[in-house]
């Protein structure tokens, strides 16, 4: 029997991210992920992998269902900012 998926929005980061994009829009995911797990670079390789494909796959589905918005920044880096108040969704959540 597998381990039931625990998804970013059903933990207490989702709380803290959304907190951090409130006062640091146009964030990357080193940024988001330092944030929550400030012992990232110090952890065991195979644990930084995990949370980081981790963190980076649950992004991309929030940012899809509208709970963030994404944008390429000069250096090709995604960042993530909080959606505006009453932005509709339309087209997914790559839009800013």
């Amino acid at each position: 029997m597998q381990p039931a998926t625990v998804h970013l929005d059903q933990t207490r980061w989702f709380g803290e991210i959304l907190q951090f994009l409130e006062s640091h829009p146009k964030s990357s995911l080193l940024a988001l992920v330092r944030e929550v797990s400030p012992d990232f670079l110090v952890l065991p390789p195979d644990a930084r992998v995990h949370l980081w494909f981790w963190m980076k796959t649950e992004l991309q589905l929030l940012a899809s269902a509208g709970a963030f918005c994404t944008a390429i920044d000069a250096d090709g880096v995604v960042t993530y900012s909080l959606r505006p108040e009453g932005a509709l969704n339309a087209g997914g959540g790559n839009k800013e």
